[in-house]
């Protein structure tokens, strides 16, 4: 079931392979019903978690979204929340006009 991590195909730098999809519902200080995170495994067997919800208005100047990492499924979908709530820390009355959906044909 690893053999996609030998894969190796010219052009190709690396593979993630999707192997998990959570519906969080009700996340605190959000004005949305529910977001969705997925968890890939890359290659060096870390897996990465992402939010399909960014918050406008960063540090940075640009959309922020939740990505966490973990040596496990569950520790990246803690990571990614944590990470996701950390960026909401200090923010009042959020509106839908703060936030920014991923591509929702990628969710």
């Amino acid at each position: 079931m690893e053999e996609w991590k030998k894969l190796k195909v010219d052009g190709v730098t690396g593979i993630e392979r999707c192997v998990a999809e959570f519906k969080i519902s009700e996340l605190a200080h959000i004005p949305f019903e529910s977001v969705k995170v997925k968890i890939f495994n890359r290659e060096d067997n870390l897996f990465v978690g992402f939010i399909n919800l960014r918050v406008n208005d960063s540090i940075e100047g640009y959309p922020e979204g939740g990505a966490g990492y973990g040596t496990t499924i569950l520790e990246a979908l803690e990571d990614t929340l944590k990470y996701f709530s950390e960026l909401l820390e200090g923010r009042e009355h959020l509106r839908h006009e703060d936030f920014e959906w991923w591509d929702p044909t990628d969710f």
